[in-house]
């Protein structure tokens, strides 16, 4: 059986406890504390999930009981504190095969009922979630129980209740502490003769729990000779049955002698457990029940309760003056909550998760640890064959085959739907609006509001006017982010300094800036220049109709997806030793805005040729393909101008000449080449023959038969 995610790194830590010495279920709960619960509804945990919270209580030296997970968090307004790690735990529920979707408990009742081979529909699902605990957030109220101490007296008289209600003997005066499965006998030493009573109660419960397993009671197979195998899992419920008992009744059950009568079993669990880690999950699950069986035997009650304080009561206010408060307030919250979007704003809020949230942060925040491998990469400590790419920010899992966004990194390391993955992602970002107004540059309106779908041109120069951030007091950051880690030329960098297109802001972060022909500003966008924490945003009063371009008075124009990207193609052409303003440069700012490119030939109608350079990935050949469908009746030559290899943009391109000097001005265009084939990059992508022009790469016919030009401006 494959164990989740979960559940193996529960057993790879038990497992490792028990080479220690170290009895994990007992440990835990040295201090008595109370059983885990969900911070929100009260409600216990059960079975694996309340022992390895419960641990995780005691590795963290957490004494607040209550976990949740981050949606349940955001919506009682509490806020897990940057940084901290979750737990995952898991929920199992029934699922229908034949109809595709999750029963409930009745439900699937109905269907066992009906069907004789029901176990050909049913299957039991988990889904991993990952919960904080209230010492990790703020805003929790504080925690408020009431203790019910259970003295030895008080003991002693439960205790003999559970043997009346269990129909079990009890001798006591005995040499050893045993029960006896033939006889259904339990067999105890005098109390005196424990190093004290909690010694004392903690191994009667162990003995009571093999007591449950008679045929009469919870029915287990009792007939295990000493030293086997299914000996040795008997003694693992029995033990387990007792700390989760002695828990409940907040006794502490860390002594000494218990803990050497039982380390001769310790190798036997190892070797069990090792050979099968899934026994540990049903040895929980089967001590539970006899847990919750010698506790309703006993009758015994809880030893701590939480108590839920009723909410103040707000002032009353008199006549006409509250009710109008009220509707007012309803209205409000009506609207708030009513929010809508239209299909690009939905598209560019998805992007923005993307490029924004990241994927470093997602991982950590699901209790995974990401380790640093090499400049560009983490991976995870609990599975090193997952890679974090903090330039894509992006993840491959090549183990399992998975790869994606932080969007698909919620369904492969949370087992989020897409829904939740949003909802989730949305949280860490702020709120949903924090978002809209992130990706789309204003605020969102409420339903009740009714927005055109065109702004009257009077309107249109006051609507799209971009709020910048206030200038830093020098470039430092900038020069350090772009010229070193993006490895973008010097020249470059200050010739967008000195046009004004390019500043750092007082957060040192790079603000790119497109302005018209009246130098105003109608693009903007920000780019964190840590190395190892990715931010890009767009300004405020973005003109996405423009995107940014840098105009350079040439009859040819390369397309890019981002300023980034423009910036390493003028590189790679300095570097190639050609002049980089022969051509003008646009940057879409993503792959779904395309309107900026009509318009630039709109007004640069001396334009003859585009250069299609957007990254080699999925999005970006689907966008190739559909600017060349709306090129298709223009009089322009249209080329691809991708990077070589799968998944890369031109900056990784860049990045990848290590080998290419810096200044290539004095070399021939074959020695340039010649040079650059050593680095393995993009130079296989040299227009060779006109055979790639045949194949339907052209869209303008009449244009069908010239050369294509891989690298635009090589040939010259």
């Amino acid at each position: 059986m494959k164990l989740n995610k979960m559940r193996e790194e529960m057993s790879k830590a038990f497992l490792e406890a028990l080479k220690q010495d170290e009895i994990p279920w007992r440990q835990q709960w040295a201090s008595a504390s109370m059983t885990p619960r969900n911070a929100v509804s009260h409600a216990e945990y059960h079975n694996s999930n309340a022992l390895w919270l419960a641990c995780r209580m005691r590795q963290k030296g957490y004494e607040d009981p209550r976990w949740c997970t981050y949606n349940q968090a955001s919506n009682q307004g509490w806020k897990v504190r940057k940084g901290e790690k979750g737990t995952k735990i898991e929920f199992w529920s029934l699922y229908d095969k034949e109809e595709k979707r999750t029963l409930t408990t009745k439900e699937a009742e109905k269907i066992k009922q009906e069907m004789e081979d029901w176990t050909n529909r049913i299957k039991p699902v988990a889904n991993v979630y990952t919960v904080f605990n209230a010492e990790q957030m703020e805003g929790v109220p504080e925690l408020q129980i009431e203790h019910h101490e259970l003295d030895s007296a008080s003991f002693i008289a439960k205790r003999d209740l559970l043997i009346e209600n269990m129909d079990v003997t009890l001798q006591e005066g005995q040499e050893g502490a045993f029960y006896n499965s033939q006889k259904d006998v339990i067999h105890m030493p005098d109390v005196d003769r424990f190093e004290n009573e909690y010694a004392y109660i903690s191994t009667f419960l162990h003995e009571a729990g093999h007591a449950t397993g008679h045929e009469s009671r919870l029915n287990r197979d009792m007939t295990n000779a000493f030293g086997t195998a299914a000996y040795a899992k008997e003694e693992l419920r029995a033990e387990i049955a007792s700390a989760f008992t002695a828990q409940t009744l907040g006794i502490d059950t860390q002594n000494k002698e218990h803990m050497e009568n039982h380390k001769a079993y310790v190798q036997n669990w190892v070797s069990i457990l090792e050979e099968k880690p899934e026994e540990l999950f049903a040895a929980i699950r089967d001590a539970e029940k006899i847990s919750d069986y010698l506790i309703e035997k006993g009758e015994f009650e809880p030893a701590y309760e939480i108590v839920s304080k009723p909410p103040a009561e707000p002032k009353k206010e008199k006549g006409k003056q509250a009710a109008k408060k009220e509707n007012t307030k309803a209205e409000n919250k009506a609207i708030q909550q009513k929010k809508f979007y239209t299909r690009e704003e939905s598209e560019r809020m998805t992007q923005w998760l993307k490029e924004n949230i990241s994927i470093v942060d997602v991982c950590s925040s699901f209790g995974y640890s990401p380790v640093r491998v090499g400049q560009r990469y983490y991976s995870l400590k609990e599975h090193d064959s997952v890679r974090l790419d903090i330039n894509k920010n992006c993840f491959y899992w090549n183990s399992m085959g998975e790869k994606g966004s932080v969007i698909d990194a919620c369904a492969a390391f949370g087992s989020m739907d897409k829904a939740e993955a949003f909802h989730y992602l949305y949280n860490m970002a702020g709120g949903r609006e924090a978002v809209y107004e992130a990706a789309c540059g204003a605020q969102m309106p409420p339903v009740s509001q009714k927005r055109e779908t065109r702004q009257p041109e009077k309107e249109k120069s006051e609507y799209h006017k971009v709020e910048l951030p206030n200038r830093g007091t020098s470039h430092r950051n900038v020069y350090a982010y772009l010229g070193k880690t993006r490895q973008i030329s010097n020249d470059i960098i200050t010739e967008f300094i000195k046009k004004d297109m390019l500043y750092q802001d007082e957060l040192n972060n790079c603000v790119f800036v497109s302005r018209d022909k009246q130098g105003e500003p109608v693009f903007a966008c920000k780019r964190g220049t840590s190395t190892y924490k990715r931010f890009v945003a767009d300004c405020k009063g973005n003109d996405y109709s423009k995107g940014f371009y840098v105009d350079n008075g040439a009859d040819k124009l390369f397309v890019g997806e981002s300023v980034i990207d423009i910036m390493s193609k003028m590189t790679i052409l300095q570097k190639g030793g050609m002049d980089y303003h022969a051509y003008n440069y646009l940057a879409m700012a993503g792959t779904q805005k395309q309107e900026p490119i009509q318009n630039v030939l709109k007004d640069n109608p001396q334009i003859k040729e585009i250069s299609l350079g957007l990254d080699n990935d999925k999005g970006g050949l689907k966008a190739i393909t559909d600017i060349e469908h709306m090129l298709a009746d223009k009089e322009i030559l249209v080329e691809r101008d991708l990077p070589e290899k799968a998944g890369q943009d031109w900056n990784d391109v860049l990045r990848s000449m290590t080998d290419v000097p810096k200044t290539q001005t004095e070399l021939s265009v074959s020695e340039m080449v010649k040079q650059m084939e050593k680095t393995d990059d993009i130079f296989s992508m040299v227009n060779k023959d006109a055979a790639k022009a045949e194949n339907g790469i052209w869209k303008n016919q009449s244009m069908a038969k010239q050369p294509m030009k891989m690298i635009p401006g090589l040939e010259r």
